[in-house]
């Protein structure tokens, strides 16, 4: 019976005979579909056609010459500079540098002091300034509005500078999810901002539509909203946690919920995408299961290839998705 199973019971059999058989097959013959056997949704799962290869993974606790917070390192978001990984961890005040090939023998550090670096939701690189960004979510100000916060640091990740970007979120949750650099030619370096659309998740629509804030420094030196991007309806996600921008406008947006990646590509001085993009999405287990449930941050290391971090599990989230939490994930685009 199980030989029944699948999209061929509804060519086979009459309508109403492949509708019940359908039904029992979902039901529990053993066939899998994308929303029950991933996690992800299905319309997510529809358009998530190509897998992320994994070319090589680490703990970030196995990585660091000593450990912290009883060693939790809920990973938020990452940039590659200089043959290194910048971490930064939303419960520990500290950023983490790690070197790339995630050797074991050379123990990364602790870059900034204690308290300096707690609760940021990202973190960016501008090679030109030659200086990072990182951004606290959302914080609560006067009638209800929350504002998130740029930090500017110096490479060994003292404060330049800070600032709020003047947009107002929902919430201290509803924020900035990423951050990123977007080189512009006779314009240098532009900061822009990844959130959710206001409104949210449109009926009848799949995943929430994403929205880019495009930066401005202002005299009083906060951060101006100079212009809104939509992502594109294919980059639509349950959620989204991170964002990244290379030399050449490749874009990847990460989302932890469908456990999956949008790459598409920036034309920046135009301020448009080129074309729907890609889905790709994280490997699975042997039953098709998610595993790579908390993916928090994402940055370019080539053209095909990407290093991802990814936040500590929670406790509702199944057993298999606690392999994967802490880490330093290296995947290449097939």
């Amino acid at each position: 019976m199980g030989s029944l199973c699948g999209v061929a019971v509804l060519k086979v059999f009459p309508k109403w005979v492949g509708a019940v058989l359908a039904l029992w097959c979902l039901g529990g013959c053993g066939c899998q579909t994308p929303s029950s056997s991933s996690g992800a949704s299905v319309e997510q799962a529809k358009r998530g056609s190509s897998v992320l290869r994994l070319v090589q993974e680490r703990p970030i606790a196995a990585l660091l010459s000593r450990k912290d917070d009883e060693g939790r390192l809920e990973a938020s978001g990452v940039a590659a500079v200089d043959g290194h990984f910048y971490v930064v961890l939303d419960n520990v005040g500290h950023v983490a540098r790690l070197t790339q090939d995630l050797e074991v023998n050379a123990p990364g550090v602790w870059q900034s002091k204690r308290g300096q670096g707690q609760g940021y939701e990202a973190l960016a690189w501008a090679p030109k300034a030659g200086r990072f960004y990182a951004v606290i979510e959302a914080v609560k100000r006067k009638k209800k509005k929350h504002r998130a916060i740029i930090h500017a640091f110096t490479p060994e990740f003292e404060l330049l500078e800070q600032g709020e970007i003047d947009f107002d979120f929902k919430g201290e949750n509803k924020g900035v999810e990423g951050l990123a650099v977007v080189n512009i030619e006779g314009q240098g370096e532009v900061l822009v901002a990844l959130c959710e659309a206001p409104g949210g998740q449109k009926k009848g629509k799949a995943g929430q539509p994403g929205l880019l804030l495009v930066l401005k420094r202002t005299q009083a030196g906060d951060w101006a909203v100079e212009r809104r991007l939509d992502l594109p309806k294919e980059a639509r996600f349950a959620d989204f946690s991170d964002i990244a921008v290379d030399a050449e406008g490749r874009v990847a947006v990460v989302s932890q919920e469908d456990s999956a990646m949008w790459v598409g590509k920036l034309d920046a001085d135009a301020w448009r995408f080129e074309g729907p993009g890609e889905v790709h999405r994280f490997p699975t287990d042997a039953q098709g299961r998610m595993i790579y449930c908390n993916v928090e941050g994402v940055s370019w290391l080539s053209p095909q290839r990407v290093v991802v971090v990814s936040d500590r599990a929670k406790r509702d989230q199944p057993a298999r998705c606690r392999t994967k939490e802490q880490s330093v994930h290296i995947f290449d685009l097939l």
